[in-house]
């Protein structure tokens, strides 16, 4: 691991700043509006504006859509470290760059996932089936009088996703789990199911340099094996290797008085591979989705939903509060356009808004207190650790095409657990990490092409 953290760039601005941005639009930076005629416009001076414009575009629908928690005061309208998923993973290979320079490492390389897949693999059609994604993007956020709107008022492209998606879930969990997936390289659905225990992560393992490791030294290549290892076994072996990667970002904040930034955590983990950029990829994945849901000593799942009627449930409760803001005392969120899962965090204590569940209102009726909005859900800060979903994202662009990634996207956020009657948003997500995984979907095909530079 990194012992000595080169000295950091604190400048995190873009190529082009948003007040540049705003005064090549025509709009005062006071201004957050920008309508379709407008992106269309910047779209045609390059990337960088249209990216800013989508951006813009995003945190403008945001605020139009989220409540605010009445105790909750000076709302941010933008995540000041914010970085779309392509510049992330640039930032990061140049830091492993400058380190490689001065100790003489390996040099980055991208490998495909062992579960690799592409267009080919999906029968019926599923993918040409779906509406292009940033057409989509654009459908969601913007009606057609170019106001930024309710996202239950712009049902367009909406509605049309009901069979294509139906068609594509079921050739997803068909063809794909069965013949593609196999022990040390299940990346397809990582995100979405739950890790019970740190037998979960052996069993599930997304692709993980350091889960691998793991099983290397419990000397496991398959799942009846791994059935015959001890809970004592399993637990010792994953937190030989992921202790010193925390101690090691615990370094940094004692150092530096601030959460590390993404960019250098991906950076120390491909320094910790070796240049394995697949690796290190889903090695951020299963490192935050742990930290995030998961006790942090036993990797116990932290539960779906937790009670709130007994002193026990309180104290569970209180326990899995700690272990949130102890991740989110670590990493930074470069990811959500908005409200940073940082910011929130701190700035939203209430209980009664903690790992509440949208969709559960039986077990809310328990509960002396009414049940907390739907438009609340963003200053949850459960939901707000999640972070890695994007991350997630931004890993199967070694595991597939960018397109079917997308499509992933608009499967598990718009239709998975919503069902074919409801089609939107999913309530439990909350519209920020909805956006936030809209965003690196948007970037992914640079990000493959960034990874493609790098094959190996």
């Amino acid at each position: 691991m990194v012992k000595d953290t080169p000295e950091i760039n604190k400048d995190h601005d873009s190529d082009l700043s948003r007040r540049d941005f705003l005064k090549v639009a025509g709009v005062g930076v006071g201004a957050l509006f920008i309508g379709p005629k407008v992106i269309k416009e910047v779209t045609e001076t390059g990337a960088t504006l249209e990216k800013e414009a989508v951006l813009l575009g995003v945190r403008k629908f945001l605020i139009r859509n989220e409540d605010i928690p009445p105790e909750i005061k000076d709302v941010p309208i933008a995540n000041e470290h914010f970085m779309f998923a392509d510049e992330l993973l640039k930032r990061s290979l140049s830091r492993y760059e400058e380190w490689r320079l001065k100790e003489s490492l390996p040099s980055p390389f991208f490998r495909k996932s062992e579960s690799y897949f592409d267009s080919s693999d999906l029968a019926f059609g599923a993918v040409s089936r779906l509406p292009k994604f940033y057409d989509f993007m654009k459908e969601f956020i913007i009606d057609k009088e170019g106001h930024w709107v309710p996202y239950k008022e712009s049902e367009g492209n909406i509605a049309s996703l009901k069979m294509a998606l139906g068609y594509f879930e079921q050739d997803l969990r068909g063809f794909i789990y069965s013949e593609k997936e196999k022990f040390g390289s299940r990346p397809i659905t990582f995100s979405r199911e739950d890790l019970g225990s740190s037998y979960d992560l052996l069993y599930k393992n997304p692709g993980s340099s350091l889960v691998k490791r793991a099983c290397d030294a419990l000397k496991v290549t398959n799942d009846y094996q791994t059935d015959c290892l001890s809970n004592e076994e399993v637990d010792q072996a994953l937190h030989q290797e992921i202790d010193p990667i925390w101690s090691w970002v615990d370094n940094y904040v004692r150092k530096v008085g601030s959460p590390m930034p993404d960019d250098i955590f991906l950076a120390g983990l491909i320094y910790l591979n070796k240049g394995d950029i697949t690796g290190s990829l889903w090695d951020k994945v299963v490192l935050k989705k742990l930290a995030s849901r998961n006790d942090p000593l036993s990797y116990h799942f932290n539960g779906a939903f937790i009670g709130r009627t007994s002193a026990d449930d309180l104290a569970f409760l209180e326990s899995v509060r700690r272990n949130t803001d102890l991740f989110l005392g670590r990493i930074q969120d470069f990811y959500s356009p908005r409200l940073s899962a940082n910011w929130v965090a701190i700035n939203s204590r209430n209980l009664e808004l903690f790992a509440f569940f949208v969709n559960d209102h039986e077990a809310w009726q328990e509960l002396a207190s009414p049940f907390p909005p739907s438009g609340y859900k963003p200053f949850d800060p459960y939901c707000a650790a999640g972070l890695y979903h994007q991350d997630n994202i931004m890993a199967l662009a070694t595991v597939t095409d960018p397109k079917i990634v997308q499509a992933m996207i608009l499967d598990e956020d718009f239709y998975l657990n919503t069902g074919l009657s409801d089609l939107g948003p999913n309530p439990d997500y909350g519209l920020e990490k909805v956006a936030a995984d809209l965003l690196v979907g948007y970037r992914l095909p640079e990000v493959r092409k960034i990874l493609d530079k790098y094959s190996k």
